[in-house]
């Protein structure tokens, strides 16, 4: 529905006038504009379109071209930390909510009824995501879920008050081809490329193997002027060679660039703000494409890093779960090249994890807060080598938890990295039992079968009992064999088919199991590839 206003109308904006309004949501992302405490009194104006249907999502896109207005679609979850951060900070900011105004706001809950369908109409998976979308349902671009607040608010104030004076927005899949066949691209554009959400873009746009000598290419041809735009790209090349592993990618010169502009970023608090989503998100892999372990390269990176990440959890300004990522990355940077589980970290860092763990578990009294920053601090207490604070810190919050479920899985790890299996899988279960919503409930139950394959794989009729009570509440959901929920059913089949063939009687029970999802496969058309590809997962193979 239409959110009214005191205001004068606004002139209906022309086809032109809104893509002049949408032409950068990522454009500005990069200008460092006045920024409104995240904190802020927060008001529910925010005139939020449910969609759960097909249907539902028309109306919203019919009101759109009425109104000449672009679509803000935010895919997410209740119990997803990450988009509560979201709700928590940029949702609640008081100009945000000012310019909601300017676009229409949608909202789709994955646990909705058809929601994994729309999910896999806007080619998202992952929660959260955010995608710009033009009146005609045409995706212009989408945001990475780690950005600074502000920056949200500060490249929607720019795209909802586009000027004559700038070009229409394309989509970010046109102007990567531009850009890629050596044509000009205006300022904004440049932006739109470096501020996308390349990990998060489930249409392939740029495959992964050819991520990093595309953004590397990117950078040699952005203008040497735009410097944040060009050490963005720059980095991000560097990311995605350090996490394929194609260091090769990056050329000598390539890479020489790219670690002094890493350490001008990182030596400067406002731009290593500007760019928290990298700084906090990509260490392992830019240290991995710019430096060989061990190397005086690294050794000065890492304690750049480390300087920079100081900074950013010392910043009273940051949400606390970001504050809470910095020392995260702190710790990563502490234990790099150290054999998995050696969490030996400086007893400073210690302490001041426990300090900063404390205040804020005392001072976030707002649950979609706390679903975001208990979660946080309870992976940084564990990887710092504090496994008995963080499972106190999650015990003690499961009364008061708006997604309890989510720590009873993180409970449920913790007491396996112990070694304490049986009580793994207890937590693993009740996770599970704890789950809410549909497509919720397939993913902790699919991981509970992979938990119980891997941690009491002779308990056939274990796994088979569990296996059989997520596919018969599966089966009784309509467009089941979507998205998210196959993913889940990935997971349990690929479990099952190695597990079946270890044991005399797992192939009658995988027939057994693979009967009781054929009502979820006939959903599917006759003869479609998903049809068959859904009748396939649990088929018994023989044994070897």
């Amino acid at each position: 529905m239409a959110r009214t206003s005191n205001r004068p109308p606004s002139p209906r904006p022309t086809p032109a006038g809104w893509r002049l309004g949408a032409l950068a949501l990522l454009a500005s992302a990069a200008l460092a504009l006045t920024s409104v405490d995240a904190t802020s009194a927060y008001t529910p104006a925010i005139a939020w379109q449910q969609a759960q249907h097909s249907s539902d999502v028309e109306a919203v896109f019919a009101q759109a071209r009425r109104e000449g207005k672009p679509v803000f679609l935010f895919w997410g979850a209740q119990w997803c930390p990450p988009c509560q951060q979201v709700k928590a900070t940029v949702f609640r900011r008081v100009d945000f909510i000012e310019l909601s105004r300017g676009f229409i706001p949608l909202y789709i809950d994955g646990d909705a009824p058809g929601a994994q369908r729309l999910g896999e109409r806007f080619r998202v998976r992952g929660y959260p995501s955010m995608l710009l979308l033009s009146p005609q349902g045409e995706e212009l671009t989408r945001l990475p879920g780690e950005l600074d607040a502000s920056l949200y608010v500060n490249a929607l104030r720019s795209a909802l008050g586009g000027s004559a004076a700038r070009a229409a927005t394309r989509p970010t899949t046109d102007v990567l081809a531009a850009a890629l066949a050596g044509q000009a691209l205006p300022v904004h554009e440049w932006r739109q490329l470096a501020w996308y959400a390349w990990d998060a873009d489930d249409r392939d746009t740029l495959r992964p193997g050819d991520r990093a000598r595309a953004l590397a290419h990117l950078a040699q041809a952005c203008p040497p002027g735009l410097r944040a735009t060009h050490t963005r790209l720059l980095l991000k090349a560097a990311a995605a060679a350090g996490t394929a592993g194609t260091a090769a990618a990056l050329d000598a010169d390539l890479r020489s660039a790219a670690g002094a502009a890493l350490l001008r970023l990182l030596g400067d608090g406002s731009s290593a703000r500007e760019q928290l989503d990298l700084v906090s998100n990509d260490a392992t892999a830019v240290l991995a494409a710019l430096s060989v372990a061990g190397s005086r390269e690294r050794q000065q990176l890492q304690q750049t890093w480390d300087q920079a990440a100081r900074r950013l959890a010392a910043d009273e300004s940051l949400p606390r779960a970001d504050r809470l990522t910095a020392l995260q990355v702190r710790v990563e940077l502490a234990t790099l090249g150290r054999p998995q589980g050696d969490a030996d970290v400086p007893a400073e860092l210690r302490n001041e994890i426990r300090q900063l763990v404390e205040r804020f578990e005392r001072d976030t009294p707002d649950p979609g807060e706390r679903q975001a920053v208990v979660p946080t601090a309870a992976r940084l207490l564990a990887d710092a080598g504090m496994p008995a604070e963080a499972r106190a810190l999650l015990t003690a919050n499961l009364p008061r938890a708006a997604a309890p479920h989510y720590l009873m899985g993180q409970l449920a790890s913790l007491a396996r990295a112990q070694g304490q299996m049986s009580e793994a899988l207890r937590w693993s279960q009740r996770a599970w039992e704890a789950a809410r919503g549909p497509a919720t409930r397939l993913q902790w139950g699919a991981s509970h079968v992979a938990w119980l394959v891997q941690l009491a794989p002779e308990d056939g009729a274990r796994i088979e009992e569990a296996t059989a009570s997520v596919l018969a509440e599966l089966s009784q959901q309509h467009d089941a064999y979507h998205v998210r929920n196959v993913r889940a059913l990935q997971r349990i089949a690929a479990a099952l088919q190695g597990w079946q063939q270890t044991t005399a009687d797992g192939p009658a029970r995988l027939h057994r199991l693979a009967e009781q999802l054929r009502p979820v496969c006939r959903q599917q058309r006759a003869g479609s590839s998903a049809r068959t590809q859904c009748e396939a997962l649990l088929d018994p193979r023989p044994s070897t």
